[in-house]
């Protein structure tokens, strides 16, 4: 045969308060004394110790002309009393943690390039200033990035949104710019800006299709009436660039990413009629309320992405 516990209302189950007297009153061994330590007057504390028996159906202490005396349902109830004061206690510390950013964790998904050159450093100043968070960076394919943020998967997406989404709420930090790269000297001799239908002349290292900048970078051919040489296609920006250093070819790429380049032998021509820009961004689920932690860790990326002041 089972048995049921009966669920009780919300009224029928004691007070923070109540608990709180009655722990007073239990510890203090006087009506006057946990008065005191509460900073209420004496019949306020009678009146919550006489609310809290009712409730719970037993006498709690036994009330004499010199002092009160715990009974023995007391000395059970006193326990449960500061097991819950105490658990609710460390519920509010641990989420105002959560308030203030000190603690909790964070998910940021992010495209290869950006995971390997924008956001370490980001990362590593973040967990000095809030080392109680937890940061996992999910560096993913370009064609996954759209789908850990609006599948609830991360916390936010740090990268470039293709199409506008209404679902997905963007902030522009940094607004990058396409550059042909190639050897200094054999291939670029000069590092004036390069139109698209000069480009047409070189043996070009792009990212596969779907991949980043591809779509911007088909674009922009077809806009300037031009025939790519495609000699390369390539998953990743990092691997066009060693190839380009190689003497490859030339690599189409965003400025940004020369900036973490180890090759010092690459010249960068910026891209011009059309002039391509492309906007990084934090992308995150409209409508979703970022936690502190969040909140201070965009704000510390937006602020490591503008240029110094001269």
């Amino acid at each position: 045969m089972s048995i049921h516990k009966k669920s009780l209302s919300l009224k029928d189950l004691p007070s923070v308060r109540q608990l709180r007297a009655f722990v007073a009153i239990h510890e203090a061994g006087s009506l006057s004394a946990a008065a005191e330590r509460l900073a209420l007057t004496q019949p306020a504390v009678t009146l919550l110790l006489r609310e809290l028996e009712a409730k719970l159906g037993v006498r709690l202490f036994d009330r004499t002309t010199r002092a009160l005396q715990p009974t023995e349902a007391a000395a059970e109830a006193h326990a449960y009393a500061v097991r819950v004061l105490g658990e609710l206690q460390d519920m509010t510390q641990s989420l105002s943690g959560l308030a203030s950013g000190q603690r909790g964790r964070l998910r940021i998904a992010a495209t290869s390039t950006l995971a390997q050159t924008l956001l370490p450093p980001v990362i590593r100043e973040f967990a000095d200033r809030w080392p109680g968070v937890r940061v996992e960076l999910d560096d993913c394919s370009p064609g996954e990035f759209v789908e850990r943020i609006a599948g609830g998967q991360v916390t936010f997406g740090v990268g470039t949104l293709e199409t506008p989404m209404p679902h997905i709420a963007e902030r522009v930090f940094y607004a990058d710019t396409l550059v042909a790269v190639g050897l200094t000297g054999t291939v670029f001799t000069s590092r004036r800006p390069i139109r698209w239908k000069q480009l047409a002349a070189y043996p070009l290292l792009v990212v596969k299709p779907g991949y980043g900048v591809r779509a911007s970078i088909d674009r922009a051919a077809q806009g300037a009436g031009v025939t790519l040489d495609i000699a390369y296609e390539v998953a990743l920006l990092s691997t066009a660039l060693a190839m380009a250093a190689a003497g490859l070819g030339v690599a189409v790429v965003p400025a940004s990413v020369l900036v973490h380049t180890p090759y010092t032998t690459l010249t960068a021509r910026r891209l011009v009629e059309p002039v391509v820009t492309r906007n990084t961004a934090v992308l995150h689920e409209r409508g979703r309320t970022l936690p502190a932690a969040a909140s201070a860790f965009i704000e510390l990326l937006v602020a490591s992405s503008r240029p110094p002041r001269r």
